[in-house]
């Protein structure tokens, strides 16, 4: 249930009947909009400068038996004329031109487009639909800009063309969405929809959806195993931060038994697993008292541990763990 009342434009969203103020939309003059307005106006004007009395008059009594997109649960059959524009401009927006007479009704069987595929070949992103069966008529495509993962409905599309000739059950349409949207972004999904068009005539849409790979691994979570010269490169002390010839400004904790590189963070009482149960090296633990033996112990823990353990003023134990 949906459509404009006087202010007011109802709508649905989930289960739930919604209303807003009707507010008028820019005129964004694109490309696509100038063609698809001058083709319509030219239509209309068919209608009276170019057909004759008995054309007119088939196309109403074919326009009888044709109902309307319900609105507010209110439909009814077209006139001669709106059924008239509407083949006509379903036939201008691929390309085709105008009938003079009305078309016979055409059944349409299931849409063979079941699924689209995203995947990286020699670096570029390809989009692919998938076929499944002998394609009859002519499938227009249309697609939306890429947008958030979490979105699960189609909303605000444009028409792209015409489906490719199917190549072993798959048709590439990488070309005509890049024209139009540029290439997506990894981790962004992208919603295709596809439509039969025989004579004017169009069938149900089907909507599929696929999320854009993410091809590079995330750095942050990367581990390191340097090589066995290691020993011979690095000085032999436990928890030092010391520099590294690499290009990140960020400093990191080496260990010597076994040695092991952590670009990763840790946070308050955790213990990662490959540190348990081993006898790996772990950063150093130290515990503030009070008075003077806690004194003295700071005094320690700074010159056994150096930037590596710092002492807080809580009497709990806590771990520092400076890595990215």
């Amino acid at each position: 249930m949906s459509g404009r009342r006087g202010k007011h434009v109802f709508y649905m969203r989930g289960r739930t009947l919604c209303r807003r103020l009707y507010v008028v939309p820019r005129n964004v003059r694109t490309a696509a909009r100038r063609r698809t307005r001058g083709a319509f106006g030219g239509i209309s004007k068919a209608w009276s400068q170019v057909l004759t009395e008995d054309q007119r008059r088939a196309w109403m009594v074919a326009a009888a038996k044709v109902k309307s997109h319900p609105r507010l649960w209110q439909s009814g059959p077209l006139t001669g004329e709106m059924h008239f524009e509407g083949i006509s401009s379903a036939r201008a927006t691929i390309g085709l031109g105008m009938l003079l007479w009305p078309p016979e009704r055409v059944v349409f069987g299931p849409n063979p487009v079941e699924g689209c595929a995203l995947s990286y070949v020699n670096g570029q992103a390809r989009l692919r639909l998938k076929v499944t069966g002998p394609v009859t008529e002519d499938i227009m495509v249309f697609g939306q800009a890429p947008c958030s993962a979490g979105r699960k409905k189609w909303r605000h599309g444009a028409y792209l063309g015409l489906l490719p000739a199917p190549e072993r059950g798959e048709s590439d349409i990488t070309e005509m969405y890049v024209a139009r949207y540029g290439e997506p972004e990894p981790g962004k999904k992208v919603f295709i929809r596809t439509r039969q068009q025989k004579d004017g005539w169009q069938g149900r849409e089907q909507d599929v959806s696929e999320v854009v790979p993410v091809s590079i691994p995330n750095p942050k979570a990367e581990i390191r195993r340097p090589n066995g010269d290691w020993f011979d490169r690095w000085p032999r002390t436990l928890g030092r931060l010391v520099p590294t010839s690499s290009t990140l400004i960020r400093p990191r904790i080496l260990f010597v038994n076994p040695a092991t590189v952590v670009r990763c963070a840790m946070h308050k009482g955790v213990v990662p697993e490959q540190y348990r149960s081993t006898s790996q090296a772990i950063p150093g633990q130290c515990r503030r008292g009070t008075g003077r033996e806690g004194r003295i112990q700071k005094a320690e823990c700074r010159r056994q541990y150096g930037t590596l353990a710092e002492i807080r003023r809580k009497r709990h134990w806590r771990e520092l763990w400076h890595g990215s």
